[in-house]
Parts: C-alpha cells; structure tokens; sequence
C-alpha cells in the first residue's frame, strides 16, 4: 500500500515539475514501480461503462 500512495504522490510531483519546466527523478525507478509490478486493472464486460456496488458484475 505505501508504495502505491508512493507512486500517486510522484506522479503528482512529476506532472507539476513538467508544468514548472523542471526536471523529476523518481524515488521509485521503472522496474519496481507499484502500477508495473503489482497493479491489475479488471477490463468491465460488455456494454459496461462502469462499476457500481447497487450493479455487481456477473460472470
């Protein structure tokens, strides 16, 4: 969990040092980043536009 709260907090960082003209370093280099290494985002079936809790997905 620290780690994804990690990676949002830099990519936070990295999109304002890019609007400020400045160069960003990550804490987190590419091959240990949360979102490459332990994140898996679920593809909605079809005719899905989103998740509800009221509308649980059937498989």
């Amino acid at each position: 969990m620290f780690t994804s709260v990690l990676e949002d907090l830099e990519v936070q960082r990295e999109k304002e040092a890019k609007l400020a003209g400045k160069s960003f370093k990550a804490a987190i280099q590419p091959p240990y980043r949360w979102r490459e290494v332990w994140y898996y985002e679920q593809s909605l079936p079809e005719r899905r536009k989103n998740y509800t809790k009221t509308a649980p997905f059937q498989f």
